[in-house]
């Protein structure tokens, strides 16, 4: 097993998100009111974020706007102008796609560490529930076996497989994943492919990237992980808040 890591060290040392992300983003409309966001992914150059629909204003096409950038190690707040580049609106939520003006502004104002975090150019991931774990059938060729989530994206997943399993599913070219999210009302079925492996626990920790174009009805099954990365992450700021306000 170790020379199989040891073979491997390229793909272990590949960087990833942590699901617990250090900051958040809010529009700042009229009023100066303030509207929570849920970012699923963010650079130097954009990010894109959802807001609840209710609240959401429709936007003009390179419409500018007000975000504001809250740390929470810092509880420092940075305030800055984009555009918006697209903007998707459905029952759960308002997706748009943001293209920062002054990006000199942001990095001035960031920490270093948050510099770096918005360097890796990754998708967030968020944890499922500790209490709710969600279990996803893996099959590839002739074989299949199970493994539990660790963290998911809109771009893939971590699960944590047995070692043997992940040993197996090294050689596989495609597997096809099988599960539900809470409250999602259905089945999930996403085909992927490997990303990276490492030790965790015992196990293996394996992550997969989304195959979009092998998998049917992917943009349905997005807006279903987009649904549950809201829920998560508007979670997660519901903890911050209480602490805070605690």
């Amino acid at each position: 097993m170790a020379k199989w890591f040891k073979n491997n060290k390229r793909k272990q040392q590949q960087s990833k998100s942590g699901p617990d992300i250090p900051f958040s983003f809010s529009l700042v409309l009229p009023g100066q009111k303030k509207l929570a966001g849920v970012a699923t992914d963010a650079s130097m150059e954009g990010a894109t974020i959802s807001f609840p629909p209710e609240a959401c204003p429709d936007f003009e096409p390179e419409e500018r706007v007000r975000l504001s950038l809250f740390i929470y190690a810092t509880e420092k707040t940075v305030m800055f102008e984009a555009l918006v580049m697209r903007s998707d609106r459905s029952e759960v939520a308002v997706r748009c796609q943001f293209g920062f003006i002054d990006t000199t502004h942001l990095l001035r104002d960031l920490d270093p560490i948050l510099v770096s975090y918005f360097n890796r150019r990754e998708a967030f991931r968020v944890q499922p529930d500790l209490v709710e774990p969600i279990e996803v059938d893996l099959t590839w060729g002739n074989n299949s076996a199970r493994g539990v989530v660790i963290d998911i994206s809109l771009t893939g997943i971590a699960l944590s497989l047995k070692p043997l399993i992940a040993r197996q599913l090294e050689y596989a070219d495609r597997m096809t994943m099988t599960f539900v999210l809470p409250e999602s009302g259905g089945s999930m079925r996403i085909v992927g492919k490997t990303a990276h492996f490492e030790p965790i626990a015992g196990n293996i920790r394996y992550s997969i990237e989304f195959d979009r174009e092998k998998t049917d009805n992917i943009e349905q099954q997005e807006r279903i992980i987009s649904k549950y990365l809201m829920q998560r992450q508007m979670a997660q700021l519901k903890r911050r808040a209480d602490k805070y306000d605690g």
